[in-house]
């Protein structure tokens, strides 16, 4: 089976953050004020999570085989 979530992530501090996916270790940057989708996709037997850090803000996808990732930017324009 397989689950998709997508994840609302909104920069509310004035500085740009990192937003990291893993487990590609893909990065983008996340500009203050701005908010992106992640679509994770997967096998929801496996956990997924978020880390925030000083400047980042880590998506943990499941870690399965199949699972996907997508960020789509306010515009409606897929980043990743």
């Amino acid at each position: 089976m397989t689950l998709s979530v997508p994840i609302r992530i909104a920069n509310r501090t004035a500085r740009t953050q990192s937003l990291v996916l893993e487990p590609w270790a893909h990065e983008l940057n996340l500009g203050p004020g701005q908010v992106y989708t992640v679509i994770a996709e997967g096998d929801p037997s496996y956990p997924m999570a978020i880390d925030f850090s000083e400047g980042t803000i880590t998506v943990h996808c499941f870690d399965s085989a199949g699972a996907v990732m997508s960020v789509i930017a306010e515009d409606g324009r897929r980043l990743f």
